[in-house]
């Protein structure tokens, strides 16, 4: 995928060396492959956007999903985490991206631990969930999702709640051709629920 394609959007694809590697190995037919698929961005890329659903149980009723909403986010959701694709490259997640989290700009903070780093270098990143960090929701009924996110303090019944997350790149110093940033995980952890 060429370079002209990272101008408009943020682009789903493997890394280079994935892409260089399986040409080989289906060639020989040489066993497992090991690829490494992600968006890949650059400035001119823009915004990648992303909704964390507010996972409650099936049994959930509407009144616990109500009470859920009342709290702020924080007291909610315990973490999310952002990984990069575990590549060389010269986007540095914690540096070069820049992450709105419910509406507010929020601080990443590299993770030191086991298996989140590749050749000593921090791949993953935890997000802050500051107070100022408000719901999103999502319409549920329509196909067409970028025009169905959405931030407001009211909530539909066909409306999916979460937090609503935007990753776009700061640094125009980042080329396609030096390697993109990318992100190829988003976890979140909510705290259980009190009985």
């Amino acid at each position: 995928k060429g370079p002209m394609l990272y101008n408009s959007n943020w682009v789903l694809d493997y890394d280079t060396v994935s892409k260089t590697l399986a040409s080989g190995l289906e060639q020989y037919n040489l066993g497992y492959q090991d690829r490494r698929k992600g968006y890949f961005g650059v400035k001119p890329s823009g915004n990648l956007t992303m909704f964390l659903p507010l996972s409650s149980n099936d049994a959930a009723t509407k009144q616990e999903t109500q009470e859920l909403l009342s709290k702020k986010p924080n007291q909610v959701y315990k973490n999310v985490v952002v990984c990069e694709v575990n590549e060389r490259a010269e986007c540095k997640i914690g540096k070069d991206l820049a992450f709105v989290l419910g509406g507010s700009a929020v601080e990443a903070t590299s993770i030191l631990a086991n298996g989140v780093s590749y050749n000593s270098r921090k791949i993953c990143v935890a997000l802050d969930i500051p107070d100022s960090v408000s719901w999103s929701f999502r319409n549920t009924e329509k196909k067409d999702e970028d025009r169905n996110l959405r931030q407001k303090r009211s909530r539909s019944s066909s409306e999916e709640s979460g937090l609503l997350l935007q990753v776009s790149v700061s640094n125009s110093a980042i080329f396609w051709k030096d390697g993109p940033c990318s992100i190829s995980h988003v976890v979140w952890e909510q705290f259980r629920a009190q009985p």
